[in-house]
């Protein structure tokens, strides 16, 4: 995906942006983003992950049965995976279609829980301190193109902007950027679950074969038609000469 993007700065000028492939440096700086976040959420009241974790066990939003299905939903999916995988190589298609379908909906829930488990991050100093790292690494990987410089100094600096500039839109085209970005990365790994590249690769080779057996008809359709044609054309001449 292109990293480039146009928009107004702070001084209300429109520049080219480019939001670099994080490396080291931007890794230890939202770090400490990180780790002064999480203080602060602290000191404000925020609870603490274990503390909310109590408290959705207490109104069993999310409780020991919970942790419990969500476990053996991991191992089956792994289970599964090898299952779709054996039968792969011994090349049956009927039951690699119905383990597919069968993991695709696991999956699925297992993904539903994890959603539900990942609200006592969420709302928690941890998940507040993990948000801030990432704009904060989103922030020093943003440079201006043509001078290859980074935008902003510091995460200081991106905040102010982001919250009391109203001229600038670099703060939220490069969330949109980022968004998009962690999208396609996202749609890739989904792409990459075994029962999806089966999925694909037997469509594909369903399709093969349909467009095989339509040319197929066709041609004998077009060589049926060549042969009545020259059938009438003969009885044509025929009728011709007597």
């Amino acid at each position: 995906m292109d990293r480039s993007f146009k928009a107004v700065d702070r001084n209300g000028n429109n520049c080219d942006f480019e939001l670099i492939v994080p490396g080291l440096a931007q890794e230890r700086e939202s770090e400490m983003e990180r780790l002064k976040a999480y203080t602060e959420a602290l000191k404000g009241g925020v609870l603490p992950r274990e503390k909310m974790r109590e408290i959705l066990q207490d109104n069993d939003v999310w409780n020991d049965k919970s942790e419990q299905s969500f476990t053996e939903s991991i191992k089956k999916v792994a289970k599964l995976e090898l299952k779709l995988k054996d039968a792969i190589t011994k090349g049956e298609g009927t039951e690699c279609t119905n383990i597919a379908g069968e993991l695709s909906r696991e999956r699925l829930g297992m993904f539903r829980l994890f959603l539900i488990q990942q609200t006592v991050l969420t709302n928690s100093c941890e998940g507040y301190a993990e948000l801030v790292k990432l704009e904060a690494m989103m922030a020093a990987c943003t440079y201006k193109k043509q001078s290859k410089q980074r935008y902003w100094e510091n995460y200081r600096e991106y905040v102010l902007e982001r919250d009391e500039n109203p001229h600038s839109t670099v703060p939220i085209l490069v969330q949109e950027l980022q968004a998009a970005i962690h999208e396609e990365d996202h749609q890739k790994l989904i792409a990459d679950y075994p029962e999806q590249k089966w999925l694909k690769d037997f469509n594909a080779q369903l399709t093969a074969q349909m467009e095989s057996q339509l040319e197929r008809v066709r041609q004998e359709v077009t060589d049926k038609l060549e042969a009545r044609v020259k059938d009438e054309a003969g009885a044509q001449d025929k009728q011709s000469s007597d």
